[in-house]
Order: C-alpha cells, then sequence, then structure tokens
C-alpha cells in the first residue's frame, strides 16, 4: 500500500500545487516511484506544471465510476507516466465540473488509490482546506499533512482559516512557499502569527522563473529540502 502525501492550502495561488508536483519529481528523480494525484475539485492545474500535455483524462471518468468498478486498476488505467518513476492522474479540465468531485467522491478515489501497488508514494493536491473539503477528507487519510503557506500577512490569514478548519488534525506541518531567501524574518513572523513552528521553507527562485515562466519559482530539490529537514520525508 503506497504512503499518502497531501499538500493542500488556505486560499488559491499558495504554491500548494508547485510544492506538490516538486515533491512528487524530487521523490521520483530519487527512485522512488510515485503516482501524483490532482484532486482539486475547482479544476486542477496539475498538468501545467509538468513537460507533457499528452495525459489522460484522469479523475474526471472515474468520478463516474460505482462500488467495485471504481478500484486500483481503474486509477491505474486513467494515470499517465509523466517521466521515470512518475505517474500522474490528472484533475478535473474545468471549474465547471467542480460538483463532480465532492468529500465522499473523494473518499472513494482516495480508498482506489491505496489498493495501487506498483507505486510507493501518492502526492495529493486536494485544493484548499475548508471544512467539509476534499482536502479535509484527504488529509484525515495522510500518513504526510503539510499546509502550504505564502510567507506575508494574506497568506497568514488564510493559513489560520485553514488550521481553524483542521483543529482535529495531527500533525498538519506548515511550510513557506516562495519565502524570499533575504527575508528571514518573513517566516519568523509567519511562525509567530500562526503560533506554530514553520515545518519547513522553499524559498522563491526568480531566475527560475525567468527561464521558465510558465512554471513557478519554486524547484523540486528545495521542495524535498524543505520536508526533510522538517523531519517530514515518507
Amino acid at each position: 500500500m503506497p504512503r499518502l502525501v497531501v499538500v493542500t492550502g488556505g486560499k488559491g495561488g499558495p504554491g500548494a500545487t508547485t510544492l506538490a508536483v516538486g515533491l512528487a519529481g524530487a521523490w521520483a528523480a530519487a527512485g522512488r516511484s510515485v503516482l501524483l494525484a490532482d484532486l482539486d475539485p475547482a479544476g486542477g492545474d496539475v498538468a501545467a506544471h509538468l513537460p507533457t500535455s499528452d495525459l489522460r483524462r484522469g479523475v474526471a471518468p472515474l468520478l463516474g465510476l460505482a462500488g467495485s468498478r471504481l478500484d486500483a486498476a481503474a486509477v491505474a488505467a486513467e494515470s499517465t507516466m509523466a517521466g521515470t518513476n512518475l505517474w500522474v492522474l490528472n484533475g478535473l479540465p474545468r471549474p465547471d465540473t467542480a460538483g463532480l468531485l465532492h468529500a465522499a467522491a473523494a473518499g472513494a478515489l482516495l480508498a482506489a488509490v491505496r489498493g495501487l501497488d506498483a507505486v510507493e508514494l501518492v502526492v495529493v493536491d486536494p485544493g484548499r482546506l475548508l471544512p467539509g473539503s476534499v482536502a479535509a477528507v484527504a488529509l484525515r487519510a495522510a500518513e504526510v499533512a503539510v499546509l502550504a503557506v505564502r510567507p506575508d500577512l494574506p497568506g497568514a490569514l488564510a493559513a489560520q482559516r485553514a488550521l481553524d478548519a483542521a483543529k482535529e488534525l495531527q500533525g498538519l506541518a506548515v511550510v513557506a512557499v516562495g519565502a524570499q531567501r533575504r527575508r528571514s524574518a518573513d517566516v519568523a513572523e509567519l511562525a509567530e502569527a500562526l503560533g506554530r513552528r514553520v515545518a519547513g521553507v522553499v524559498p522563491a527562485d526568480p531566475r527560475a522563473a525567468r527561464r521558465d515562466p510558465g512554471r513557478s519559482a519554486t524547484g523540486p530539490g528545495a521542495a524535498w529540502s524543505s520536508l526533510r529537514g522538517a523531519g517530514r520525508q515518507p
């Protein structure tokens, strides 16, 4: 049974998708077999971070299955190999399909994903963390649970709302994403505002953003290092 790593955020655009993609890519590059699953009910954009656009349909057709038909074999059939050791379960194609992926459907999908024997790790991007959300369901099933936060005031406020929505969850690791290398005070202030330790930091890399403007400025190596340093490596 693969181990489940869930990366969520308190609002749209906190860097959670970038962090999920970076972790999946880094673990795959290190020789681990990984499935990256896009379960964002608002319409996933994991595919935009990948070097290939030739992805299978992914989550959408799985939501039409019921009972024993939604199993590990069905998940494998809708997943695409996107690189050495890395498979991707593509997300919903458009925000207007959001109602298809609700908490109950996510629970069934995660149960099917956990039946995969071909991968060691499943990295899930479940979208924004709200009470009763897909993210809340995914986090309850996770061995490693990560909250991506921008180290600024809007990021801290969104993170606090997310933490309030997940009071019953234990071991939710806060990772500061997009931190300016010369602004360590921002991370310290974030920890103080949230009243908890920041488990890891993924620094911004403007040079990487200039090399590839279509991708975020945080890299897989930094993402993996942030969790290794925090003791959250699966």
